[in-house]
């Protein structure tokens, strides 16, 4: 599969074959007999990815819908949460019972430590004293 450098002028004359871009990673162009594709190669097992046809998707706009395909968007992407944060917001989410939701703080903040902050240990300890009143002991 050949590796050369795209150009609206080159791509008019290019036989059949498969051809890939130098300057895009994973980008190429399928020429057969009647038609020219622009396809991606996708990881990890390197899937043929069919973008659209040329000349009806030009070479500019077919380059940024390779690039969004791959992998890396051309517009800036939204941050990940935080740890904390993420676990808040499933805790949040969450809607259970005040044992099984003990629980589930007890282990995060246990196998997390270093993400505990004063709050999330005095919220512990309230849920703690609420299962204590609502459960019966079986002692």
């Amino acid at each position: 599969m050949p590796t050369i450098r795209f150009t609206d002028i080159g791509l008019r004359a290019l036989p059949e074959g498969i051809y890939f871009d130098k300057r895009t990673p994973a980008f190429g162009i399928r020429v057969g007999k009647k038609r020219k594709t622009w396809v991606v190669l996708k990881e990890p097992n390197r899937t043929k990815l069919r973008i659209g046809h040329y000349p009806d998707l030009s070479l500019a706009d077919a380059r940024r819908r390779a690039m969004v395909a791959i992998g890396t968007p051309t517009e800036s992407r939204a941050k990940a949460p935080s740890f904390p944060d993420a676990r808040q917001l499933y805790l949040d989410q969450r809607n259970c019972r005040a044992r099984s939701r003990y629980q589930v703080i007890r282990n995060l903040t246990r196998h997390f430590p270093w993400q505990t902050t004063l709050p999330q240990v005095i919220a512990l300890r309230r849920t703690k004293r609420r299962y204590r009143r609502l459960a019966p002991h079986n002692r």
